[in-house]
């Protein structure tokens, strides 16, 4: 194992994150620029403006589809060597995007091209470098619980971003140009991606292993089980970190009438506990194994899930506090089984291809649509708790998913 090769494709990976997670911290901003006309109520607004935010993770399986395969086929560096470059053409479009006011409903549909484009483009970065760096070590718990901190290291860039620009600045000013400016300093940290990517070497467990199989093929031909098997553990994974960490903040802030400066504090904190807590637990995942450990973490959100978010929603400043906590390192827990699993669970020649396939679909179908579907829920049923019900049922799903595998073979000796 190289540490120079793991550290180098870990901190890349955090960077291409910031600018695809800044838009789900300016989500209010984009609401107003984009969809004021368009919304009959400034709810009605921000959901649409998180439908938006929900399509560049739908496009996510597509970057899984295509980066997979060549990751799978030419090497892993192939694929994480050329997305930084894509991403940062996407940078540079969001930052000049013209608003409604400009153009009408041509500014919508250029808002949705750039956004399918970068979820397409994070979908193969993302799984690439969790693959690349549990590949590096035997302690794939370990180093796969990196590969998780680098997409939240890169979401807590995003956030203090975000807390630092609605702290330091007008509204007026955000709602003009601040929210570009934020998008064009992510230029630079996809330069030093790609500078990185160019110092580190192949896989060396690809380089032994790997097929001459296409491998999509593969995968459909002969593990489509353990694909379906990733996408129903990952259910809970995907869903319940873009609820705590995407959701809440702006729950605080339009429900419980938080500023935003003040919802963004609370959440770059959490962030930051939350990346700490992942590699401590990886640690003690290698300990008790990832199935134990997934059937733990999704019994605790079958039985905590709704009332921590009660007394988010009545509860005093402690009890958020405390609440936001819990649910942030429940939220690490999983982070930190969930990509080693799937390393061990997932042969070498197709290991690229279904791991971002799973990343993707559960994150794209189920993380993606979670913040604007908890909106939607209290506004179809009148209710602020409602969305820890659809978190419960996500967790139900996976437990149910452990239930059903736990009996192989395979799954016990992990």
């Amino acid at each position: 194992m190289s540490l120079k090769n793991n550290v180098f494709s870990a901190i890349g990976g955090s960077l291409e994150w910031f600018d695809f997670a800044l838009y789900a911290f300016f989500a209010p901003i984009f609401a107003s620029i984009f969809f004021s006309n368009v919304g009959r109520s400034h709810l009605t607004s921000l959901i649409i403006s998180y439908g938006i935010f929900a399509i560049g993770f739908a496009a996510r399986p597509i970057g899984g589809l295509i980066f997979g395969y060549f990751g799978d086929k030419y090497g892993r560096l192939f694929s994480l060597r050329i997305t930084p470059v894509l991403s940062a053409i996407t940078s540079i479009a969001m930052a000049l995007l013209p608003t409604y006011q400009s153009i009408g409903n041509a500014a919508i549909f250029l808002l949705i091209l750039t956004r399918i484009l970068q979820g397409i483009f994070i979908g193969g970065e993302f799984t690439g470098n969790i693959v690349y760096l549990c590949e590096s070590s035997n302690k794939k718990y370990f180093w796969g619980s990196i590969g998780s901190c680098t997409g939240s290291f890169g979401i807590l860039l995003a956030s203090i971003t975000a807390s630092i620009f609605y702290s330091c600045f007008s509204k007026q000013f955000m709602y003009g140009y601040g929210w570009r400016i934020a998008f064009l300093l992510s230029i630079p940290l996809v330069i030093i991606t790609f500078i990185m990517r160019l110092k580190i070497s192949e896989s060396r467990e690809f380089l032994s292993k790997k097929s001459s199989e296409n491998p999509i093929k593969l995968t459909f031909k002969s593990y489509k089980r353990k694909l379906f098997t990733c996408i129903g553990l990952i259910y809970l994974h995907a869903t319940s970190f873009y609820f705590v960490f995407m959701f809440i903040p702006v729950f605080l802030n339009k429900i419980r009438h938080l500023t935003e400066s003040a919802a963004l504090i609370k959440n770059t904190t959490f962030l930051i506990l939350h990346i700490l807590f992942i590699p401590i637990l990886g640690l003690l995942v290698n300990i008790i194994g990832g199935m134990r450990g997934m059937l733990i973490i999704a019994l605790s959100f079958c039985a905590l899930s709704i009332p921590l978010f009660y007394y988010i929603c009545y509860g005093t400043s402690d009890q958020i506090i405390f609440c936001f906590l819990t649910l942030s390192i429940m939220t690490a827990f999983n982070a930190a089984i969930i990509p080693g699993l799937f390393s061990i669970l997932i042969p070498t020649e197709v290991r690229y291809t279904i791991l971002a396939l799973a990343f993707n679909l559960g994150f794209g179908i189920f993380g993606g649509i979670t913040p604007a579907l908890c909106l939607l829920l209290i506004h179809r049923t009148g209710s602020i708790i409602s969305p820890a019900y659809y978190i419960a049922f996500a967790s139900a799903v996976t437990l149910t998913t452990v239930f059903m595998v736990i009996k192989h073979d395979e799954i016990r000796k992990i």
